[in-house]
Formats: C-alpha cells, structure tokens, sequence
C-alpha cells in the first residue's frame, strides 16, 4: 500500500501531530521555537513540548542534532507523506480499500451528516 518508512510507527496522537504541524512549519526549530509557535493555538508547557519531540524523535519522524545547549529538530516525515498515509488509513479502515467509495461517499453529499458539510 505505502512505500513510506513509517506507517507501522506512525499513528499521531493529537498532540504529537501538532507539534509536528510546528516542525513542518518552521522547517526546522529548536524546542523554543516549536514551543513559541505552538502557543497561539495550544498553551503549553514547555517541559510537555520537550517531551513531545523527544519522543518523536525516538519514533523516527524528527530528527535532532546539538546546537550548542539546545537540540535542533526538522522533520524526517514529511506532511505530505503523512497526509498520504492518514487517507490511505481512511480508505483501508472506512471504505473498504475503495478510494471509489470514498470517492462516491464525497460526492455524494446526502448520504452525510450535514455537519461535515460546514
């Protein structure tokens, strides 16, 4: 199905998946950064936030490398490939393996709930 490294170890929760929408949108960052980024949206600690991406790091979708005291981080899983693997999840888990019936099941407004519509 997927010729990408990671499907078997990536599964993101929502906070991981946050943190990596950080890491994707400053292409690369410290903790600091990706902490600064993420406030607007989610108030966190920045303990949590270090956490966060150490453990991305031991699943293999950042990767990190000392600069001075602080560890930098960039993504080694790219949102692209990660949206690729969330539809081909979709698909598989909800439409059979049948991007046809998704297909039909979008196009076909109502045949859904209407708030998927807003």
């Amino acid at each position: 199905m997927s010729s990408n490294p990671f499907p078997s170890r990536l599964s993101l929760p929502p906070l991981e998946l946050d943190c990596m929408k950080s890491v994707w949108a400053l292409g690369r960052g410290t903790v600091k950064q990706v902490h600064r980024d993420l406030a607007s949206r989610r108030p966190l600690a920045y303990t949590t936030v270090l956490t966060v991406l150490d453990r991305l790091h031991r699943k293999g979708v950042v990767r990190r490398e000392r600069m001075g005291k602080a560890h930098l981080y960039r993504p080694a899983y790219f949102e692209e490939d990660a949206r690729k693997d969330a539809l081909e999840r979709l698909v598989r888990d909800f439409f059979g393996g049948s991007e046809h019936r998704l297909a039909n099941y979008l196009g076909n407004p109502g045949d859904r709930p209407a708030s998927l519509d807003e």
